[in-house]
């Protein structure tokens, strides 16, 4: 019974850590690039880590018309 209460507090726990953090990575993405949080709600975690890394990546090489490319499907 113990087990069983602490297994779910765990599961419980790693569920809102990763929301939290899903939910950041949208926040940053609305105020960095102006993005529609509506938009971006029903894209799945990997796929917003994987806009946030396309978008810092061409960032960091100052390419904005790539950019804006990918940031135009969220706006």
């Amino acid at each position: 019974m113990f087990l069983a209460i602490i297994a779910s507090l765990l599961g419980a726990g790693y569920f809102f850590i990763k929301r939290q953090s899903r939910q950041s990575i949208i926040r940053y993405l609305v105020a960095s690039y102006y993005l529609d949080p509506k938009k971006l709600k029903p894209l799945s975690t990997k796929e917003i880590i994987k806009l946030r890394h396309i978008l810092e990546t061409l960032r960091k090489s100052n390419d904005w018309e790539t950019i804006t490319k990918h940031a135009r499907p969220y706006k």
